[in-house]
């Protein structure tokens, strides 16, 4: 017998695209699956299409979430689920066919796993679709075929939100979406992490990722910057409470980062690229050439753009001691 999927569906305002990424889930060869439909004070017609679709298909379930955001609507979902396994899906999305079957596949029945695949984005033409997302998708792709994902967690989210499927007990046991911590994705995939999950990841494109300019991503303060950094940081105080930290870089990121770090009470070194930046002052430290720093055993956090022009002299410091982790 199959085991039932429990798909999680944060909804706002999506009446432009909700029916086709219903009617993708309806067409899933997987059959045995229930959509929890979680309305998060949406104020459009989303609710009434989802609605015409729960009268004639009983999988498909509307409930309003118990807080407010994405966060708190998948929190509502996973405690709603009766699923032995737990997926997410986005609203202005759309599944291919197979996307559950091979997810499920995939997962088995092992615990402490959590499996995805390759992610491609589409838009209606009047929406142009970036550089920087489109590098982002080929980014998770080339993890997914490379099976790497962990070495490069402290650069960006390895898994894409509305592309993973785990056990609904594993996500029980982890408590997440619990504390409305944004991104919520980033933060799901960083628990994962710190539990010693193991991430498996089909090469095939299970998921088609609407791009559009109100896509909550780009326009929620949740989704800013400053959000990503502050996540990053609590997460990397609490895995590895260092009592001092190398900064390396002088941008918006470090910037940042430094005065992050400076609130828990860790001493930080801010190291500099440049020469004749050595000893300027900024935020109250003086920058320090990286030549000049004592690296050995030292945690070094690069918010330096572009990480693979630097692999070489990251490996260079590596070799001089130094525990290295790429914010960037």
């Amino acid at each position: 017998m199959s085991s039932l999927v429990s798909i999680m569906l944060p909804f706002k305002n999506a009446q432009e695209w909700i029916s086709e990424c219903v009617q993708s889930i309806i067409n899933q060869t997987y059959t045995y699956w229930e959509l929890l439909c979680i309305d998060d004070a949406s104020q459009d017609n989303s609710k009434s299409i989802i609605a015409k679709y729960a009268i004639t298909d009983s999988r498909i379930k509307i409930y309003t979430s118990n807080g407010k955001g994405i966060a708190s609507a998948c929190h509502t979902a996973l405690h709603l689920a009766q699923g032995n396994y737990l997926h997410r899906m986005d609203a202005d999305d759309v599944m291919p066919s197979n996307k559950l079957q091979v997810l499920v596949a995939l997962q088995g029945n092992r615990t402490n796993y959590i499996s995805t695949g390759n992610v491609q984005f589409f838009a209606a033409k009047e929406h142009k679709i970036g550089k920087g997302t489109l590098a982002y998708a080929q980014w998770l792709n080339t993890l997914n075929n490379q099976n790497n994902h962990w070495q490069h967690i402290w650069r960006e989210c390895v898994i894409a939100n509305p592309c993973w499927l785990m056990l609904r007990a594993d996500a029980l046991k982890l408590n997440l979406f619990a504390y409305n911590i944004y991104p919520e994705d980033y933060d799901m995939v960083l628990s994962c992490y710190a539990a010693n999950f193991n991430i498996v990841a089909s090469t095939q494109i299970l998921h088609y990722w609407r791009h559009h300019t109100l896509r909550t991503s780009l326009v929620a303060p949740e989704f800013k910057t400053e959000q990503f950094l502050q996540l990053k940081v609590n997460w990397f105080c609490k895995l590895f409470k260092p009592t001092k930290i190398i900064v390396l870089g002088t941008g918006k990121k470090a910037k940042l980062i430094v005065p992050l770090l400076r609130s828990k009470n860790i001493a930080v070194t801010w190291a500099c690229m440049h020469l004749k930046s050595h000893g300027n002052k900024v935020l109250g430290l003086s920058y320090n050439h990286i030549s000049k720093v004592d690296l050995n055993q030292q945690l070094v956090i690069s918010t330096l753009s572009g990480y693979e022009d630097y692999s070489q002299f990251y490996a260079s410091l590596q070799k001089k001691g130094a525990q290295l982790f790429a914010f960037c």
